[in-house]
């Protein structure tokens, strides 16, 4: 026996209802979610220096993430930064966030640094950084640079970051 007229507009509704769902849950968590991203500190490097990963050692652990924000303006990036045991002298390093610009052919041809307030602090072994810069709603491409800024120091290379 054939289905009323009621019941089809009822499973027809609740069919698109089931589809909507599929696509508007994971659309709602994307919108509501800030990024992470997790980088190698290697080096030695320059500041705005991009290169390979393998061009100097591994010597710690970089992650960025931001927070979902609900309007645009400016948002915390933080930045959580492991450097190994003996990877570094004691003593006091700069830690910048950078953003590196590139033109239309892919070449970097400039940055900006953002330092963070407090440095980071090395004694005898393992070194750990916490630090957060307010960066305005966007696509950045982003590093950390761990040491002065006129010398040689640690850098990750430029990560794709999207600040909610």
């Amino acid at each position: 026996m054939p289905a009323s007229p009621t019941a089809r507009r009822f499973r027809s509704g609740f069919a698109v209802a089931l589809v909507s769902a599929f696509f508007a849950i994971p659309a709602i968590a994307y919108a509501g979610r800030g990024t992470t991203t997790r980088l190698d500190l290697a080096g030695p490097a320059g500041y705005c220096q991009y290169y390979d990963a393998t061009a100097g050692p591994v010597v710690g652990k970089v992650h960025i993430a931001t927070s979902s924000a609900e309007a645009p303006g400016f948002h915390p990036v933080s930045v959580d930064n492991k450097l190994r045991g003996g990877q570094r002298p004691a003593g006091s390093y700069q830690v910048c966030l950078v953003d590196v610009y590139r033109d239309v052919a892919g070449q970097v041809v400039g940055c900006a640094a953002a330092p963070f307030a407090n440095q980071m602090t090395v004694a005898s072994g393992p070194a750990d950084f916490r630090g957060s810069v307010d960066l305005y709603t966007g696509a950045y491409e982003l590093q950390v640079y761990v040491g002065p800024i006129w010398g040689p120091g640690f850098g990750t290379a430029p990560a794709t970051v999207d600040v909610p």
